[in-house]
């Protein structure tokens, strides 16, 4: 892309990326991670009612079945 120094405004750099779009973009980004993070904490695991311990997908204790 070649800049046009006449439609050239302050928030783009040499490369002629627009950097308050990157700086939105990345926030989002980081937003988006923290949010998934989050998600995978508050998720409940399933527990084996004799034994306690959490259970694969499969659904079944692998130590009490």
């Amino acid at each position: 892309m070649i800049k046009n120094p006449a439609n050239a405004n302050a928030s783009t750099d040499a490369m002629g990326v627009d950097s308050e779009a990157a700086a939105a973009t990345a926030k989002r980004a980081a937003l988006s991670a923290r949010k998934i993070a989050q998600e995978r904490r508050d998720r409940v695991l399933a527990t084996c009612p004799s034994c306690y311990t959490n259970l694969p997908a499969t659904g079944e204790c692998g130590y009490c079945a």
